[in-house]
């Protein structure tokens, strides 16, 4: 697969992180606690929590972050990466601001 950002919005993105998963794994849930990638994300734009859960987690296949920094409006990255027949989810977050 190849997954192509572009911020077309007025204001930077956090480094973007991504999984490819089964129905086991959810970066959150609705109505439920932040866990501290989550919170990691949406408080300071840093992903070093969610890739440490990630790494442990089960029903993830393929995760990263897309980034080492924001990514300004205007801006495009890409990246090439697979996944398994069994990963059939797509799950992300990122921070404005």
């Amino acid at each position: 697969f190849r997954l192509t950002l572009t911020n077309n919005g007025p204001q930077p993105l956090s480094p973007f992180f991504f999984a490819a998963t089964t129905d086991q794994f959810n970066l959150f849930d609705l109505g439920g606690t932040a866990s501290a990638g989550i919170e990691g994300i949406a408080e300071g734009g840093t992903t070093t929590e969610m890739l440490a859960i990630a790494a442990s987690a089960t029903g993830i296949g393929h995760y990263d972050v897309l980034g080492a920094g924001p990514l300004f409006p205007g801006a495009t990255r890409t990246i090439d990466f697979t996944v398994d027949s069994a990963d059939e989810y797509f799950q992300f977050a990122s921070m404005l601001g």
